[in-house]
């Protein structure tokens, strides 16, 4: 059998070559556009559309290589740099907003609502269960959690190309991300003090603890590069780093898997509703969402709980979505499991037909008839012989009809009656309006 010798130099010189490639190809994805060429282009001509200023044409053809600029192959793509690039400064717009939610100017401070346009320069504080949703021009939404501050460092778009660039500081709490999918060249950064994650089009989280020292980024899609001190770390979905300032981040380290949510009701009346699911092992605590819209751009509640339960009180008639994941020991946050329920609302109240109010009656087992209400199962009659109630003569809870006779003669005098509807699962309306009828056997 032969031996085959291995050249060290070669085993060196390869891989300080694909390092290389790796580098370049990291530094295109991040700092050029690609635009490729169509019939009947020129290079002034792509300049006077595309870049600042028309006199750029001879850098496209020195970078790209270009001999022959009166011929140039439609398909070919050019490299241009995202500084030649036309750029016009892009709104943000607020989505949705709820609580304690500032703006932060050098100029003003103001309280933030839905539909508020925000600019470079401006930053956003939430307080105590308060949380804003806001998108940029590509589409992309950042949810910023209850006591966060961030900062708009910059937004740009070139409406011709599509390029869109977003640089966004975290100056403490936590933001949760869904970028929408770049066009090349396109740029979006979440910057720290001690890290910056960089994307092109993926659901990813960053938070920010000690002033900023410290940034945790979690991927849920997509890929997230995080730099810090120099060092890069591509962390993929179901992945997560810890930065600290001055130091690397640290290598990924996988995120808790999502908690098991599917026994949890999704009907109830109760407004008080309590959720328990099966606890989860490495995992310490867990974080709980309430809102009212499935894309969580506006929570009604968000809480920190050591224990998997959680009460959401006060709840109004309505439908509501819910989110949970678990906690690690490194403060990593994991996938989120989610659940929708309603609350319904009781059902109406019934009318009373029969006997007409005050009515005096020869019969001692008078008809007694309602309105039918759609959501009710069942009616809840009283008649008594005061109009508190206090005094029930007869209470029968559960009739199917919309109708009741008594099956024993009543003597003669004055009654009050009323009655409420009842759903299935107990809730049930007010009471009617308590109507009056008297016995008297001598009526006519």
């Amino acid at each position: 059998m032969k031996t085959m010798r291995v050249n060290p130099k070669a085993i060196i010189r390869s891989t300080l070559l694909a390092a290389l490639f790796s580098l370049t190809a990291a530094q295109s994805w991040a700092e050029e556009w690609v635009y490729t060429v169509r019939p009947g282009d020129t290079l002034s001509g792509i300049s006077h559309d595309y870049l600042i200023s028309t006199d750029y044409w001879p850098k496209v053809k020195q970078l790209n290589g270009i001999g022959n600029v009166r011929h140039l192959a439609p398909g070919t793509r050019l490299r241009i740099p995202l500084e030649w690039l036309k750029q016009h400064s892009a709104i943000v717009k607020v989505i949705a907003s709820r609580g304690d939610v500032s703006l932060i100017d050098a100029n003003a401070s103001m309280a933030l609502t839905s539909n508020t346009q925000l600019q470079a320069g401006q930053g956003i504080r939430t307080g105590r269960n308060s949380s804003i949703t806001i998108e940029f021009a590509d589409g992309s939404r950042i949810l910023i959690l209850p006591n966060s501050e961030i900062k708009i460092e910059s937004t740009t778009r070139n409406n011709d190309t599509g390029v869109t660039t977003l640089s966004v500081q975290v100056l403490k709490g936590q933001i949760e991300n869904r970028v929408a999918p770049q066009q090349p060249g396109g740029r979006y950064r979440i910057t720290t003090p001690a890290a910056v994650a960089a994307v092109r089009g993926t659901t990813f989280r960053v938070s920010a603890d000690d002033g900023g020292d410290v940034m945790r980024s979690e991927v849920l899609q997509g890929k997230v590069n995080v730099t810090g001190s120099s060092v890069s770390r591509n962390v993929g979905a179901g992945f997560a780093t810890l930065a600290k300032t001055g130091q690397p981040p640290s290598i990924p380290t996988q995120i808790p898997a999502a908690p098991d949510l599917s026994g949890l009701i999704k009907r109830t009346a109760v407004t008080d509703v309590n959720f328990s699911w099966p606890a989860m092992t490495n995992v310490v605590s867990y974080r709980a969402q309430l809102a009212q819209d499935a894309s969580f751009n506006t929570p009604v509640y968000n809480r920190l709980i050591e224990s998997p339960q959680v009460t959401w009180q006060a709840l109004t008639p309505g439908n509501y979505f819910m989110r949970a994941r678990g906690i690690d020991e490194m403060g990593f946050e994991g996938f989120n499991a989610s659940h929708a329920f309603v609350i319904i609302g009781p059902p109406k109240t019934p009318k009373a037909y029969s006997p007409k109010d005050e009515a005096t009656l020869p019969n001692p087992r008078p008809f007694i008839a309602w309105s039918q209400i759609q959501e009710s199962n069942f009616y809840h009659l009283q008649i008594a012989t005061d109009q508190a109630f206090s005094q029930i003569f007869l209470d029968i809870p559960n009739i199917v009809n919309t109708n009741y006779k008594p099956i024993e003669d009543l003597t003669d005098g004055q009654y009050f009656w009323r009655v409420q509807s009842v759903s299935s699962d107990g809730s049930h309306s007010r009471f009617s309006a308590a109507r009056t009828f008297t016995i008297h056997g001598n009526a006519q």
